[in-house]
């Protein structure tokens, strides 16, 4: 499912907020930056940011989840390392 807002009276924190509060796997975030770069915000389920990414990028892995069945949630290639994925302090 997508859903898309683009009401400039609602403020982009609200936005997110709603988003989380919906579930959504993954909120993506366009602002005047990321259009002139042709990138794309990209936030998983839980706050978890996955960076900046272009869009070629995004549909390159949505199509490999797609086609491969992975865990939707799986980490953007290049993304920060998640809390529980970092390595072990020695």
């Amino acid at each position: 499912m997508v859903e898309c807002s683009i009401n400039d009276s609602e403020q982009l924190k609200r936005k997110m907020r709603n988003a989380e509060l919906a579930h959504f796997g993954y909120i993506f975030t366009v602002g005047a930056t990321e259009q002139e770069n042709g990138t794309v915000d990209v936030r998983a389920a839980g706050g978890k940011q996955q960076g900046k990414h272009r869009i070629e990028e995004v549909i390159a892995h949505f199509t490999h989840l797609s086609k491969t069945r992975c865990h939707p949630m799986e980490d953007f290639p290049g993304a920060p390392p998640s809390p529980d994925k970092a390595p072990a302090a020695e």
